[in-house]
């Protein structure tokens, strides 16, 4: 990935997107944000302070979310119901251990 600064303002109710050509750089950007891969320099922030992200809870937790480019490998868990795909994002919400039984 290039070491050029990027910046962007999200503002309330607005949507992200970041596209380029393969291998540009812009999935390991989100990623950074999001929590799952580490950010190298740079710094997040919201209404001015400083948002760390060191795994996604974080970054859910601050309103922020990721759609993967490649939703199948990556979205999804195949070999489960969709009710479990469904739930992966609210599962603490529905469960102390972090864990669901649907069958």
């Amino acid at each position: 990935m290039s070491s050029r600064s990027i910046r962007f303002e999200v503002r309330r109710g607005e949507r992200l997107g970041i596209a380029g050509p393969v291998g540009a750089g812009q999935a390991e950007v989100l990623r950074a944000v999001l929590g799952t891969d580490p950010m190298v320099t740079g710094k997040i922030l919201k209404h001015g302070k400083s948002l760390k992200t060191r795994r996604p809870g974080d970054a859910i937790a601050a309103g922020i979310g990721f759609v993967t480019e490649d939703r199948k490998d990556e979205g999804l868990i195949l070999d489960t119901p969709i009710t479990a795909n469904t739930s992966q994002i609210n599962i603490a919400s529905v469960s102390r251990r972090r864990l669901l039984n649907f069958s």
